[in-house]
């Protein structure tokens, strides 16, 4: 399972905003009932790795605005 999930961040590199989840694949009927746990899962990790230091130069038009494909490892 994927989740997409969207990150607005602040020059600081810290999250404006809770990450958004924007949809999953990979979801099928076998797995289909561990769809929201990966998703939390995803948030959690992106949500415990900040503050980002992400290069100033490129924010605005950038990284405030983030698309990230999350896999669980393994």
């Amino acid at each position: 399972i994927r989740s997409r999930l969207r990150l607005r961040m602040r020059p600081d590199g810290t999250l404006a905003a809770r990450p958004a989840l924007l949809g999953q694949t990979g979801v099928e009927g076998s797995n289909a009932r561990y769809a929201d746990r990966v998703a939390e899962l995803a948030t959690s990790a992106i949500i415990q790795c900040a503050p980002y230091e992400l290069p100033a130069e490129l924010y605005t038009g950038g990284w405030e605005d983030i698309i990230v494909n999350y896999r669980l490892p393994g």
